[in-house]
């Protein structure tokens, strides 16, 4: 009897058999040379009794321990398990490098690193019907172009396409009109033929700003060309310069800025001096009347001046000759009557109403004529006339002469004038009077002077006739006087230019 790998009857088959093996396997039953023979078919083991006289199939394999003659595919796999496997084959074991829990690690590590690959993978990746995008449309595997891409075929009719709209001939030539060539090298050499004849376009530049080609060259302002009023705009009163420290650009410089500048004037020290700009003068020089001297300071002159007061021996001082002009104080005394014994006359006209008196004073050595101003209730005057010199310069001032034979008081006298000229009306009224306040003398008769600095003068002029009014106002709150005022005399002083 041939000899094979037999299962006992009552052995577990589960234990051992995997439809996985793919094997047959024979065991023995209770009749002579007969088998049960067990095989997988692909989808379930199934069971063939095989009876004596009859050989094994062919066409299942059958694993041995050791070969067997009778058998014509057996696989042997020795008497006992190997590989990955230990033990005996009735009790097959894993071997220590394939078992536990390390094993299991590996490969669960392992599985778990694929799957995360395949994740990225699929992440990432193009599938089969996703959308394609950009310039194809549909789905993948089999995208096509966008609607609005052009075809090949469409591109070489493009380029082969010599109609109006493509050719050279289309393009606009300025000044000589379309391109005739319909290639690149016979367009630029038409362009090269067209080109502005030799004057027609700039070679240089000439005048006030000059340069000379061909290409990029510097432009030259031609020397002289610049002109006033081509140079920027200037202030009123002001000069071109330049007061900064260093080389630089002009300014525009004040008259401070510019006399800045200037060389200051040196005077003659014994060996000349320097032209330039005069010291200023000081304070007070024009009322000294200094000038500038030679030597650079200002001084007063020596000798006659307008102001000094000095004298003169045998010099004569022509106020006729041309351009000389001297202006002299001169005196004039109006006195106030005469007297004849014991009559008096008065020198100056009188009113018939509120007159001044005439009085003669018989002295012990004196006789002398005066006007008598008495204090009462009415204002007393006297007028007197007097033609104003052809040179007279504008000024008159008074002096009154008078006496009282009080010896305490004070009296008010009043000065008005008023000027006639040639055709006008001999009586008009007079200007508002100038005044002035004297007081008595501590002595009875004594002399007393009142003076009026600058009397009112209004309309007068040279030449014209001066009426005077003198009088005293009794009435007036500061004249005191509780007695008769006697006017000796008036003094004026006026002023001509010879």
């Amino acid at each position: 009897m041939s000899r094979g790998l037999f299962i006992s009857e009552t052995a577990d088959l589960s234990d051992i058999l995997s439809p996985e093996a793919n094997v047959c396997f024979a065991i023995p039953t209770s009749g002579a040379n007969a088998y049960q023979l067990m095989y997988y078919d692909g989808a379930a083991w199934q069971i063939a009794i095989v009876g004596a006289g009859t050989g094994a199939p062919t066409t299942a394999d059958y694993l041995t321990g050791t070969a067997q003659a009778g058998l014509s595919a057996e696989i042997v796999v020795g008497t006992a398990p190997g590989g990955e496997l230990g033990g005996t084959w009735a009790s097959p074991t894993v071997d220590a490098t394939h078992s536990g829990s390390s094993h299991a690690a590996t490969q669960a590590a392992a599985e778990a690193m694929a799957a995360a690959a395949l994740s990225a993978h699929a992440a990432s990746a193009v599938m089969d019907g996703d959308a394609a995008g950009g310039v194809l449309n549909g789905t993948y595997p089999n995208p096509g172009f966008a609607a609005d891409m052009a075809t090949q075929a469409e591109l070489d009719a493009h380029v082969n396409d010599t109609t109006a709209a493509h050719a050279a001939s289309a393009i606009a030539n300025t000044p000589a009109g379309t391109i005739a060539a319909t290639d690149v090298q016979g367009a630029l050499n038409e362009l090269d033929t067209d080109k502005q004849a030799a004057g027609n376009y700039i070679t240089a530049l000439t005048t006030d700003v000059t340069a000379s080609g061909p290409g990029s060259v510097a432009a030259t302002i031609a020397n002289n060309a610049v002109s006033n009023a081509k140079l920027a705009d200037m202030a009123t009163a002001t000069f071109k310069g330049r007061t900064m420290a260093g080389t630089g650009d002009p300014e525009d410089l004040t008259a401070t800025q510019a006399t800045a500048l200037l060389n200051n004037f040196v005077g003659d020290s014994g060996a000349g001096g320097t032209k330039g700009l005069v010291p200023a003068p000081a304070a007070g020089d024009a009322a000294a009347a200094k000038f500038l001297k030679a030597d650079g300071a200002w001084a007063a002159p020596s000798g006659i001046t307008a102001s000094s007061s000095d004298t003169l021996t045998n010099k004569t001082l022509d106020a006729e000759g041309t351009g000389n002009v001297i202006t002299l104080p001169f005196k004039l005394w109006l006195p106030a009557a005469g007297a004849n014994g014991t009559t008096a006359g008065t020198i100056w006209d009188l009113p018939t109403t509120n007159p001044a008196v005439a009085a003669a004073i018989q002295g012990t050595n004196v006789i002398q004529g005066v006007l008598d101003f008495a204090d009462g209730a009415n204002e007393l005057s006297a007028q007197y006339t007097w033609c104003i010199p052809s040179d007279w310069t504008g000024a008159v001032d008074v002096k009154i002469k008078w006496f009282t034979t009080a010896t305490s008081g004070d009296v008010v006298w009043k000065v008005a004038t008023i000027a006639v000229a040639d055709a006008e009306t001999n009586d008009p009224a007079f200007n508002t009077a100038s005044t002035v306040t004297d007081t008595a003398k501590g002595s009875a008769n004594q002399l007393n002077d009142a003076t009026i600095t600058g009397l009112t003068m209004t309309g007068a002029a040279a030449g014209e006739l001066l009426h005077i009014k003198i009088s005293r106002d009794p009435t007036h709150a500061s004249d005191t006087l509780a007695a008769t005022a006697r006017l000796v005399g008036v003094e004026l002083t006026y002023r001509r230019a010879m």
